[in-house]
């Protein structure tokens, strides 16, 4: 079994490197984050497409550890984390940034800017050791020696926002492509002192199934990879 698949991937990469794009048919499996799956996912799913037409897509939005552990499985091909991820056996690389920031209900937080040992007081949301974006922030709580008085914790982003907006604690949440639920007054930023990191993304794939179509891919994910805005459509694929 192991020499017959070896020899099918050897083939697969040679196909793969010497046709033209339009003509490749595979399946390509991908894991993404929430809030990847929620911002420029779509305009990556567009471009993909247009490259390769004959390329059949699975998308898969999960936290970071189980996107990991499927990727070891052989059952993703690529999956684009934040830089948590630390393993020698993949193929890493740095495809963009999340800008984080502080949030509540309005009125929660009196002030605009507060030390981080003075908001131990409220509960604090995040997201548990399953997500690449939580153990960065627990990481960095840990280091300061703050301990929340109570916390809730929960690998799905989309419950965080909803718990932050009910008023039920404070939570640091994607910035900015989040602001038109600031701009409707359902969200307040506050800023926190000392100013917690915001959160490297990278891209990566088992090293034994590098090839010219994923390093392509690779490159197609760092042109789209933008946390700005919420549902992104690319645009230069729609004038095409």
């Amino acid at each position: 079994y192991l020499i017959a698949k070896n020899l099918l991937d050897q083939r697969n990469t040679a196909v793969e490197r010497f046709s033209r794009p339009d003509v490749i048919e595979r399946r390509l499996r991908i894991g993404v984050t929430e809030v990847a799956a929620m911002t420029w996912m779509p305009a990556l799913m567009a471009r993909i497409r247009l490259a390769y037409p004959r390329v059949i897509i699975e998308l898969e939005a999960d936290a970071m550890v189980p996107l990991r552990d499927k990727l070891l499985a052989g059952d993703l091909d690529l999956i684009v984390v934040p830089s948590e991820l630390e393993d020698s056996r993949f193929v890493k690389e740095v495809v963009g940034q999340v800008e984080m920031g502080w949030m509540c209900k309005p009125g929660l937080v009196a002030r605009k800017t507060m030390k981080i040992h003075d908001l131990v007081e409220h509960t604090f949301l995040v997201e548990g050791a399953r997500s690449g974006t939580g153990r960065i922030f627990n990481r960095w709580l840990k280091g300061l020696g703050v301990q929340p008085a109570n916390t809730i914790v929960s690998s799905n982003l989309v419950a965080i926002i909803a718990m932050t907006v009910s008023g039920l604690g404070v939570s640091r949440l994607p910035h900015k492509c989040l602001s038109p639920m600031i701009d409707a007054g359902l969200l307040q930023v506050f800023k926190v002192t000392p100013q917690a990191p915001d959160i490297p993304y990278v891209a990566a794939f088992k090293k034994e199934l590098r090839s010219t179509f994923l390093d392509d891919i690779v490159s197609l994910v760092k042109q789209c990879c933008d946390f700005s805005q919420a549902f992104q459509i690319d645009t230069a694929t729609r004038r095409r």
